[in-house]
């Protein structure tokens, strides 16, 4: 078959889309991949065949929307794919609208995860996101199957009618790949490690203040905040920082280095998760997870099996759950070792890819 992977981010299609592609290609199928930046174009040729279409940032400009959708039909029809898969919000309304009126029917959309436009915080919010249900209601009935990463979103598209029953189907997120992250022990100094993009959805400043809190009687126990700047940047942690309370790591294209040297996870999200793959690969390198109960986590968090849930914005809680893990080393160890043999069981990418191909493949 032919295969095209309709993507708005380079980053993301490397991050989160090679070991998909990549079993595609060994299973004999010929994969196409539209990307919106060139960022890492080079990277993803280097895989696949790769397509530079500009997409148009956060802009819902009506004018902008169709010239993509254009665009993405124009070379829809000069590859002639048999099936059209997409990611996030404008390749999962207008690539699969122009993949629709290009003479496609086998398309499968990814849900992953829904994010700010589905968390409003005021009237604008509001009105994004009914821009956004919208669209995916339109593009949705163009739809053969559509992918979620977790049950109370593919709930959430069912009730709001954006899809039928018929058409959603839950998957163990995007899968990964077990043998590029080897389990680790826990490292001589205590340490956790938080790895997310700077947005306060994400629980950046909930990680700062618990980390306050444990290492007011514990100042030996680090914690790190690994992720590139975005709405909040090094400069509004600065007080954080001064303090020693984190330390900033900043950005990486690795991060397994990361994880092998830091005890636990943290994740204090709020933000509406697919399958956080953050978690993922720190269950993969027997790491434990302390993480707010959210929707996405609570799939991947196996509550007293390889981490613990605490309530969302409950700073005391979670600080008093990290202390507590750290007072007994063999429960953390054994909570990593049951987070590895789950990856294998339930996350591994070979048993999801050869789900998602048997699906396309109907």
């Amino acid at each position: 078959m032919k295969i095209l992977l309709i993507c708005e981010a380079s980053w993301t299609v490397v991050s989160f889309r090679k070991e998909l592609v990549e079993y595609l290609n060994s299973k004999g199928h010929q994969t196409y991949v539209i990307t919106g930046d060139e960022d890492r174009l080079e990277e993803i040729s280097s895989f696949t065949t790769a397509k530079l279409i500009r997409f148009t940032n956060r802009s819902m400009n009506p004018i902008k929307l169709m010239k993509l959708k254009k665009a993405i039909r124009s070379y829809i029809k000069e590859v002639k794919p048999d099936v059209v898969m997409s990611f996030f919000i404008k390749p999962n309304t207008v690539g699969v609208k122009a993949a629709y009126q290009a003479g496609i029917r086998n398309i499968y959309p990814m849900v992953e995860g829904l994010g700010d436009p589905f968390q409003p915080k005021n009237f604008k919010g509001k009105l994004i996101r009914y821009v956004c249900t919208h669209m995916y209601r339109g593009a949705f009935k163009k739809a053969k199957k559509v992918f979620f990463l977790n049950h109370d979103d593919h709930k959430y598209f069912l009730e709001h009618k954006i899809c039928s029953s018929k058409q959603g189907i839950v998957i163990p997120g995007i899968g990964i790949d077990c043998s590029k992250f080897e389990t680790s022990s826990l490292p001589k100094e205590d340490s956790v490690l938080m790895m997310s993009r700077l947005i306060e959805n994400k629980g950046v400043y909930d990680f700062c203040k618990i980390a306050r809190r444990v290492r007011e009687n514990n100042p030996n126990i680090t914690f790190n905040l690994l992720g590139k700047e975005a709405s909040i940047t090094k400069e509004d942690l600065k007080e954080y920082i001064e303090s020693k309370d984190i330390n900033y790591l900043g950005s990486t294209n690795d991060v397994k280095p990361y994880i092998k040297n830091s005890s636990l996870l943290l994740l204090p999200s709020t933000y509406r998760e697919g399958l956080p793959r953050s978690i993922l690969e720190a269950m993969a390198m027997s790491k434990a997870t302390v993480a707010y109960k959210n929707v996405g986590v609570n799939e991947c968090v196996f509550d007293k099996e390889t981490g613990i849930l605490t309530n969302p914005h409950d700073i005391e809680g979670t600080a008093e759950a990290i202390i507590n893990l750290f007072k007994n080393k063999e429960t953390l160890e054994l909570y990593g070792k049951n987070a590895r043999q789950k990856v294998e069981e339930i996350f591994d990418s070979q048993k999801v890819n050869k789900k998602i191909l048997e699906l396309i493949s109907k």
